[in-house]
């Protein structure tokens, strides 16, 4: 009954993706002929939001085992629909065996499962491949099917709002798993596999696409913390007196230019008291900053030790959790309760063919889907 239930939800959500695109959406899929005849067969693609799983789901010829989130509750503005729909939920972070074997069993039934080998959308720039794909690939002997989607970004919002945004789905060849072909160690092939579909998926992306998934040829970060007292003086400086007192003030800059990071915490969690983080560029009241600091150093140590580590490296989140107890402490350290704080992350980088560097001063944040 639950089985006969999901795949007429599915057909119902199928019918209204098609609708919703073919009305409100400028949409080109290419080279669906591409895709095998029948399972079983993997499809993957990059992820910088959520448009882009929908357009996955519709362009298969057949339905589709989305691998998802399961680490974080999904953002409460779609998370009724991927109920809906269903998907395999991945615990990010750690070998998942249950999902993987749940992917493993539809491929083995012949079906098709949908994956996303960056494994989340924290920043706009390419990240590494992760092992997923290619151990589905070796162990079940699918193909991989490269897909490359352009103008995704903010993509929903675009829609609803009758902005009749222009999307593409380019579909590549095929990519036949190689195991045992190479005298590497087996978890070097499957890295190296992982790279070659990521790399097959960008050379799907047309020039066109605004989104930034290029990576920066050279990249710096700086913090700019300030506490002014209950006149609104200052009562510290941004410069050096400040940053010699933090560990590694740098990735606290960096962490304020991946905002989706603290944004899963405000929206999948639904935790508003870490709003000071999302704005912290603006004079804020001292002890809301430090409460916000304190969720978040709760939840990713306590709740989901992996939250940092899956997505920036473990010795690179084990800093970052420096870097906020330090930022914690000095905070708590004042004592005029009416002080405000006001903290800005500096974010210079160049990208290939530009002569002078950019900065940014504020993160570039995407709210909406």
């Amino acid at each position: 009954m639950a089985q006969a239930r999901r795949r007429i939800a599915r057909r119902i959500l199928h019918s209204f993706g098609k609708v919703m695109l073919a009305t409100l959406t400028r949409t080109t899929i290419t080279g669906t002929s591409r895709f095998p005849h029948h399972g079983p067969y993997i499809i993957a693609g990059n992820h910088r939001g959520i448009m882009e799983v929908a357009l996955m789901m519709l362009a298969a010829p057949t339905e589709v085992e989305i691998i998802g989130a399961g680490d974080i509750p999904l953002d409460r503005r779609y998370r009724y629909f991927a109920r809906m729909y269903g998907y395999i939920p991945y615990r990010r972070g750690q070998l998942d065996r249950s999902a993987l074997r749940a992917a493993q069993d539809v491929l083995r039934s012949g079906g098709v499962v949908g994956i996303f080998p960056e494994g989340g959308i924290w920043q706009s720039q390419r990240t590494s491949a992760h092992r997923g794909v290619s151990w589905l690939a070796f162990t079940t002997g699918a193909p991989v099917v490269p897909v490359g989607f352009a103008g995704v970004n903010e993509g929903i919002h675009k829609t609803v709002t009758l902005q009749f945004p222009r999307f593409e789905g380019h579909v590549g060849e095929p990519i036949i798993p190689t195991e045992g072909n190479s005298p590497l160690p087996r978890r070097r092939q499957m890295d190296e596999f992982a790279e070659s579909v990521l790399d097959h998926i960008e050379d799907l992306i047309p020039p066109w696409d605004s989104n930034e998934h290029h990576s920066a040829v050279w990249e710096s970060f700086a913090l700019e913390v300030t506490v002014y007292d209950a006149t609104g003086r200052s009562a510290g400086t941004a410069g050096r007196r400040v940053e010699t007192q933090l560990y590694r003030p740098d990735l606290i800059a960096r962490l304020i230019h991946l905002p989706l990071l603290v944004d899963a915490v405000y929206f999948n969690l639904n935790r508003r008291d870490v709003r000071p983080l999302r704005t912290s560029y603006r004079r804020q009241r001292v002890d809301r900053v430090l409460r916000a600091l304190r969720v978040l150093i709760g939840y990713s140590t306590r709740t989901n030790p992996a939250f940092f580590s899956y997505r920036l490296g473990t010795e690179t989140a084990a800093d970052l959790h420096r870097s906020l107890l330090s930022l914690s402490r000095l905070l708590d350290s004042v004592e005029d309760p009416a002080a405000r704080v006001r903290i800005v992350g500096v974010y210079r980088f160049r990208m290939a063919g530009d002569s002078v560097a950019t900065e940014w001063r504020r993160p570039r944040r995407s709210r909406r889907l």
